[in-house]
């Protein structure tokens, strides 16, 4: 049996371990932990986890999902706590398994047309906020697979995307963008057998489902996630819960190894 004085020792280094992993980039970060319900994947996937942060300080925004099979894209958009569904001062997020990206005025559309048309007058749609054409915004994207399971990981400095209210005449003075703070609230839809691919000069989205792939008799599918007000814990209360979930599952694992 191991020594007590060893496994508290090793207990120690795993701990700082995963104390490292979890602490958020920075200090202001708000953290979001997807609870695992409400989700309909709809054959298109099921999420395994999702969790998003953002920091107001520097409008610096990340969504990171894991999926159970091989799912090919999605639309996202977060507002600081009613349902995005309906909305017109937010911005819609796509993304496709190729790591290509692009942002636009959401028009709160629950359909394929969610980037067209935006209700409040400020233009004809679709106006759009950030492309796959200039990746400047884009701070990492990264598409990454073990076995069956797709991980999607994008993190974007959304500092344009949230300043769109204050460019255009007249402006947009209840204009969000893609943040959250208090509260978040959640409208994501994922796809597969279908891709979202953009046109090589506008950046817009160009083809849709079925019509995205060469693949005869697809069956493309969509999953859904809607949430509407859930709590964000303040970011040193999300940290000390990082940690206390952390050194219990450390101390769950040389429980089990005595």
């Amino acid at each position: 049996m191991k020594s007590i004085k060893n496994i508290s020792l090793s207990l120690l280094t795993l701990g700082a371990v995963s104390l490292a992993a979890i602490t958020p980039a920075s200090a202001s970060s708000l953290i979001w932990n997807w609870d695992g319900i409400g989700a309909d994947p709809n054959g298109a996937g099921n999420p395994l986890s999702i969790q998003a942060s953002f920091d107001p300080t520097t409008d610096i925004f990340s969504w990171t999902v894991t999926f159970d099979q091989l799912t090919d894209g999605f639309t996202l958009a977060v507002s600081p706590g009613p349902n995005p569904k309906g909305a017109d001062d937010l911005a819609i997020l796509y993304v496709n398994k190729y790591e290509e990206a692009a942002a636009f005025v959401y028009n709160g559309k629950n359909d394929s047309t969610s980037h067209l048309n935006h209700p409040s007058g400020a233009g004809g749609g679709p106006i759009p906020l950030e492309n796959n054409l200039d990746t400047t915004w884009l701070n990492n994207i990264s598409v990454s697979n073990v076995g069956d399971v797709r991980t999607y990981d994008i993190e974007i400095d959304a500092t344009q995307i949230n300043m769109f209210g204050d460019t255009v005449n007249p402006p947009l003075n209840d204009w969000t963008g893609i943040a959250f703070g208090q509260e978040i609230g959640v409208w994501f839809h994922w796809w597969d057998q279908a891709v979202v691919k953009f046109d090589d000069t506008t950046g817009t989205p160009d083809a849709w489902w079925g019509e995205a792939l060469p693949c005869g008799d697809c069956d493309p599918r969509q999953g859904w996630l809607d949430i509407s007000h859930q709590p964000i814990p303040e970011p040193n209360s999300a940290l000390l819960i990082g940690i206390a979930t952390s050194l219990i599952l450390v101390r769950r694992r040389f429980r089990s190894r005595l």
